[in-house]
C-alpha cells in the first residue's frame, strides 16, 4: 500500500520513511513536512482565537469579510495573530476604548502601548515567582511563643479582696 505525505503529496515508498503526527492518521514523508503542517495547524488556531476576541470585542456573532480583509492587511504588515489578539484585548479590557464601528484601524495606533503593558506585566510576573521562589528557599521561623512552666517561684496572681 502506498502512502502519501500530508504537507507534500509526495509518495512514501520506504516504510521506514514514514512519520507520525501525535496519533493522528497524518503521515509524512520527512521532518520538514511533519513541522510545515504543524506550524500551520499553529496558525490556525491563533488565527480563530483572533476572530473569537474580534466578534466578542464587536459583539458580532461572525466575523465580516471586511474583517477578514483588515486582519489579512495588518498580517501582510508584519502584525501576527497573537500580537494582534493580544492587542484588541489591551484596546477593549485594559484600556477600554469604545469604538463605534468594527474596525481594526486603530490597531496600529495602540500597538506599541499594548507592547509595554504586556512587557510591564511580564515583568510584574517574574519578580512574583522570584520573591516566591526566595520564601520557599528561606528556613521557616515558628514565630510562637511557647511558655516555660520551670520557674520555681511563685507566678500566681495575689487579690486583695478589698481592692475589688
Amino acid at each position: 500500500m502506498q502512502m502519501r505525505c500530508h504537507s507534500c503529496k509526495k509518495i512514501i515508498a520506504d516504510e521506514k520513511m514514514k512519520i507520525y503526527y501525535n496519533g493522528t492518521r497524518k503521515v509524512f514523508c520527512c521532518k520538514e513536512c511533519c513541522l510545515k503542517y504543524c506550524f500551520a495547524e499553529k496558525q490556525k488556531a491563533e488565527r480563530n482565537a483572533l476572530y473569537k476576541t474580534i466578534c466578542r470585542g464587536f459583539n458580532l456573532p461572525t466575523i465580516s469579510k471586511k474583517l477578514i480583509m483588515e486582519v489579512e492587511r495588518l498580517k501582510n504588515e508584519g502584525i501576527t495573530y497573537k500580537n494582534l489578539s493580544a492587542t484588541l484585548h489591551y484596546m477593549y479590557d485594559v484600556k477600554k476604548i469604545w469604538i463605534g464601528s468594527p474596525t481594526l484601524y486603530y490597531v496600529k495606533e495602540n500597538l506599541e502601548e499594548a507592547r509595554k503593558y504586556y512587557q510591564t506585566l511580564e515583568e510584574k510576573e517574574q519578580q512574583v515567582e522570584r520573591i516566591k521562589n526566595m520564601l520557599a528557599n528561606q528556613p521557616k521561623q515558628n514565630n510562637i511563643i511557647k511558655p516555660t512552666y520551670n520557674n520555681k517561684r511563685n507566678s500566681r496572681i495575689k487579690i486583695n479582696p478589698s481592692e475589688v
